[in-house]
């Protein structure tokens, strides 16, 4: 059961707890930035928030986008964070620029552990989803190094979004482009009519 759709799911999977343990040191050092520090807690209340109506909304749907949809969604909306920070003057702006991202956290993680936990039998579905949040704590890890290494280097907070944005979406595309290859092949051999010899 170990196969290369699992694989991608436990990529998928380190790649947004990169992104949302990025996100939340960025937030820190922006409003650092802005000498607001104190507001950095009401930011992360309203982006978990949003994360909570996300995550509602994914509930109630029928159908929704698999994870590296909804991965690419996490990562351009914290990539349009990190250009709304970069111009951004006081606390609440960057608390609105995070709203859609919010929005896309509980989501991603869901479908993570969803997909993990469908794709295998019941005998390894423990497994599978140990695996998968073995994947989430990976990503959590290195992403709040890696946004405040890009803060450091640049010394703009901006850049702490951008770092783990571009990461999760460089990996969503990877990622959309091998399930995608994945089906091709079987929808044309699904499709195939063979051609017996002309009458």
């Amino acid at each position: 059961w170990f196969n290369r759709r699992f694989l991608i799911v436990l990529i998928c999977s380190t790649a947004a707890g990169l992104t949302l343990s990025g996100t939340d040191v960025a937030i820190v050092a922006s409003t650092r930035e802005l000498d607001q520090l104190e507001w950095a807690g009401l930011v992360i209340t309203l982006w978990c928030g949003a994360s909570l109506v996300g995550g509602f909304f994914y509930g109630a749907s029928r159908r929704s986008p698999g994870l590296p949809t909804w991965l690419m969604l996490l990562g351009l909306t914290t990539l349009a964070t990190a250009a709304i920070s970069g111009v951004a003057t006081e606390w609440w702006m960057i608390a609105i620029a995070l709203l859609p991202a919010g929005l896309c956290c509980a989501p991603a993680l869901t479908a993570s552990v969803e997909q993990a936990g469908k794709m295998v039998d019941d005998y390894a579905r423990g497994h599978a989803i140990s695996l998968q949040n073995a994947a989430l704590a990976t990503g959590s890890v290195l992403g709040a190094p890696l946004a405040g290494l890009a803060v450091d280097q640049t010394g703009r907070a901006a850049w702490g979004y951008a770092a783990v944005a571009v990461v999760g979406i460089a990996i969503a595309g990877l990622a959309l482009t091998a399930t995608s290859r994945a089906r091709h092949p079987l929808a044309a051999e699904a499709h195939h009519i063979p051609q017996g010899d002309p009458v």
